[in-house]
């Protein structure tokens, strides 16, 4: 072989790599790094993040000072606050690197202690996002006492008698309200408008448990007296799409309720204000606003909810558990 020869085949060989490598260049794709997009975890407390890619993971915390992880990918809380978490897949194969960030929010340890869940439906038995938020945060006992069509108002003459959640904290001893570490109350929708349990708001200074107001304000008072260390979380109602004629009961799907005045003259917005001004007024009270656990396009959405009231349990679980927990580091300062 002389030396064009050789020159030509090394020239060949040369080409055919490059062309080679810029196909894989350009065919080469994203890895899907499996993981959690949020997660929390409380101070002191570790958790796995469980991430899957097929290769290799890194993980780097954006703020070691509120929560580090372990090469193995394991979260430590350190302490209250909001940090990232960002996961890392080395490159294999016709895959490049490919990252993904995991919010985390580091919640105070005090919530490892007994929560007591005071609510309607929602909780009960459909999204029960606050409860697998008390269980993601890691709470020592949860009671659930939510019951589907309660009223946080009481109304001996209809179902919002025995049903509220006035009615029900009214019957707990002293003893019962100071074991819980945080109370959690989420209703109002059905005192704004249901098939048997409309009350009436009432004035922000209102002591009528008939109203949604002085229900409210009697029952924070009591917890305030017997139990100053308890710490009362108020959800207002979320996003709801469906209303009940007061007069014939007819059902009417797609209905903003944000927008639709009650036989109170009342739009749905108007109890959430309500509940907020009272829970001003108490300390150790604390409000999650219900319009920021839904958003409006999934309240009218089939694949969110099968009736514009009630969340499916899937996005309970998953979606609002998520979004109440950081709503609720935010407004408890954390």
């Amino acid at each position: 072989m002389n030396k064009k020869h050789f020159t030509l085949i090394m020239i060949s060989v040369m080409a055919f790599v490059m062309l080679f490598s810029a196909v894989n260049v350009f065919a080469a794709k994203d890895k899907i790094i499996k993981v959690s997009s949020s997660t929390y975890v409380s101070v002191g407390w570790e958790k796995k993040l469980n991430a899957s890619a097929g290769t290799a993971l890194k993980y780097k915390s954006s703020d070691k000072s509120v929560v580090k992880v372990t090469r193995d990918g394991v979260i430590r809380g350190v302490k209250k606050g909001n940090a990232k978490i960002t996961v890392t897949a080395a490159a294999k194969g016709k895959y490049r690197t490919a990252k993904k960030t995991v919010s985390v929010s580091v919640v105070d340890p005090a919530y490892n202690k007994n929560v007591l869940i005071e609510g309607d439906s929602i909780q009960a038995k459909a999204g029960q996002h606050i409860y697998y938020a008390c269980r993601q945060m890691q709470a020592a006992s949860v009671t659930l006492n939510a019951i589907g069509g309660a009223s946080l108002g009481y109304n001996p003459d209809s179902r919002a008698g025995s049903n509220s959640v006035y009615y029900r904290i009214s019957n707990m001893t002293d003893e019962e309200l100071r074991s819980f570490h945080m109370i959690f109350i989420s209703a109002g929708t059905n005192d704004w408008n249901s098939k048997k349990a409309d009350i009436k708001c009432g004035d922000p200074d209102s002591k009528d448990p008939a109203s949604i107001c002085g229900a409210l304000n009697l029952i924070l008072k009591r917890i305030n007296k017997v139990a100053p260390k308890t710490k009362i979380v108020i959800e207002t109602p979320v996003h709801r799409f469906k209303y009940i004629d007061p007069d014939t009961r007819e059902v009417f799907p797609g209905t903003d309720c944000d927008q639709t005045r009650n036989r109170y003259d009342c739009t749905l917005q108007d109890f959430r204000d309500a509940m907020k001004s009272v829970a001003a007024k108490y300390k150790n009270t604390y409000v999650v606003n219900g319009e920021n656990i839904t958003t409006a396009e999934e309240m009218m959405s089939p694949d969110f909810t099968s009736d514009g009231l009630h969340p499916k349990h899937y996005y309970g679980k998953n979606i609002l558990s998520v979004r109440f927990t950081e709503e609720l580091n935010r407004v408890m300062g954390m």
